[in-house]
């Protein structure tokens, strides 16, 4: 059980509790990143 809101996730879920809430909480925009910014991400994280 949740201290701020009970949530029923089945036992056969993928993720856990704070991705459920996060997913609750912060409605998903589909506006996703351009493919260069992710290769430059990427890039940085290898150096």
């Amino acid at each position: 059980m949740d201290v701020i809101k009970p949530n029923n996730l089945g036992c056969r879920m993928l993720y856990g509790k704070e991705t459920k809430k996060a997913l609750d909480n912060f409605p998903i925009s589909g506006i996703t990143m351009p493919t260069d910014f992710i290769h430059s991400l990427a890039m940085i994280k290898k150096t």
